[in-house]
């Protein structure tokens, strides 16, 4: 992932994430699920976290969650992980097609 890249990405997240849409999109979450984080239950301020970021700007409800402060950078831990081991799967299935490529 080269600099430039990721200077886009992050730059098309900032700008999603203050967007009407995205406030709106958290006030009707709040509305169905109730004002408490989904992980904790603990009440107070929430964020609205992705779980996902593979459809950023057309997420699904289930792509987010509300999260509290302290669940929030678990959260973000385990969706990293995820990530990457998604990452690694996808590599490897790339090097098993080039393989069976080169064997036929």
């Amino acid at each position: 992932m080269t600099y430039e890249w990721r200077e886009r990405w992050r730059k098309r997240y900032k700008r999603h994430i203050g967007s009407k849409q995205w406030r709106t999109t958290k006030q009707r979450l709040l509305l169905e699920r109730g004002a408490c984080c989904q992980r904790c239950g603990r009440d107070g301020r929430l964020s609205l976290h992705h779980k996902t970021y593979e459809r950023l700007g057309r997420e699904r409800d289930d792509d987010l969650e509300l999260v509290c402060e302290d669940c929030h950078p678990i959260a973000d831990r385990q969706r990293a992980a995820h990530s990457r081991a998604r990452a690694i799967q996808r590599r490897q299935r790339g090097n098993i097609s080039t393989q069976m490529r080169l064997a036929i």
